[in-house]
């Protein structure tokens, strides 16, 4: 299906399969929402050309999301916000259109007199009011193991002669000599390579192909990073996606032992961001965290104590998962039994 010329600039195409839940007329109503919102910047922030299933579901709720917020106060500061840093702020778009739709009243960026920053929403459920500052948590290069990453690829793609797609993943960190030798093991086994799969699978390593027929476009290069979930501990480990030279070499590991600090780190720098006589929640997106869920909350749970941490009414853990006209939640919500200003209401209910 192609789409609609919404203006003299842009144009838009869908695969047939993706519009399948959404009404054509829903469709051309959500562009123009974000069309007439973004003006010329639009193709700095979205695709002109969707062949996403995921990212036109996504692209569709956002848009329904920036309707639902439209009138409320702060929505401006909030646009702009959004363009300053897509990825953090679309997490605070969502957050915020849930809570929308549960509060009798809702305020983006509100401002706090006598501090020099604030939370990322306000809401009122009845004479309550409680504050909302969110923390997107994949910005942070040291922990995702960046370098090290670029490293292995570097490495491993002087071995590399054919187009396949190769993906390492290790639990525990790799040698330079170590490294050298799993690239002379890739260019023994890589060429004979007949169908998709694992190639080398033990206790410390995996290295898995997918067979390409040919080299992509050797002019482009692009790194994407990834978060991949071990399906046997629940543990979610750091990646990292490298297109180069026409190969495409992902790199997954090694085993976070102590994401925790980073968890803390976080928790300890918002404080500042608390008003002093209202309720707050820390709101910490659960989709880019790293290590093993239960291990992180309980690190969490540490840090609410009598004397320490005590500005925080309670922590909640959120992800959204997109799937058609549905936006699906989890939420995992810590009560700080400390806190100076608790939440009088059942604050747990709302995220059950």
């Amino acid at each position: 299906m192609h789409g609609n010329q919404l203006n003299k600039q842009i144009e838009f195409s869908f695969i047939r399969e993706i519009s399948d839940s959404w009404e054509q007329a829903l469709i051309e109503n959500n562009l123009k929402q974000l069309v007439s919102l973004f003006k010329k910047d639009f193709q700095n922030y979205f695709p002109t050309k969707i062949e996403s299933r995921m990212t036109f579901d996504w692209m569709m709720n956002l848009s329904e999301s920036f309707l639902k917020l439209k009138a409320c106060e702060g929505f401006d500061k909030h646009l702009k916000e959004y363009k300053n840093n897509v990825t953090s702020t679309s997490f605070v778009t969502f957050f915020a259109s849930f809570l929308q739709e549960k509060a009798s009243k809702l305020v983006l960026e509100p401002n706090i007199l006598s501090q020099a920053t604030s939370p990322d929403i306000l809401i009122s459920l009845g004479n309550e009011e409680i504050y909302f500052e969110c923390k997107f948590l994949f910005d942070n290069s040291e922990f995702y193991r960046l370098k090290e990453h670029e490293k292995i690829c570097e490495i491993i793609s002087h071995y590399l002669s054919e187009p396949h797609q190769v993906s390492i993943t290790y639990k525990e960190p790799l040698s330079e000599i170590n490294l050298h030798k799993l690239g002379e093991s890739l260019r023994e086994l890589v060429p004979w390579v007949t169908q998709d799969g694992d190639i080398i699978d033990n206790d410390k390593l995996k290295v898995n192909v997918i067979r390409q027929e040919q080299f992509g476009d050797t002019s482009f290069s692009m790194v994407m990073r990834l978060i991949q979930k071990d399906n046997y501990t629940n543990e979610f480990h750091p990646g990292h996606a490298f297109y180069k030279n026409g190969f495409t070499i992902a790199v997954i590991g090694p085993k976070i032992e102590d994401y925790g600090k980073i968890l803390i780190n976080r928790i300890k720098k918002s404080s500042s961001q608390a008003p002093k006589d209202t309720a707050f929640i820390l709101v910490i997106s659960s989709k880019s965290m790293l290590g093993e869920k239960n291990k992180n909350l309980r690190s969490i749970k540490k840090e609410l104590q009598p004397n320490q941490n005590t500005r925080f009414s309670g922590i909640l853990l959120a992800n959204y998962h997109t799937n058609g006209k549905q936006v699906d939640w989890e939420f995992d919500y810590l009560t700080n039994p400390y806190a100076k200003h608790p939440v009088k209401h059942n604050i747990a209910r709302l995220f059950s």
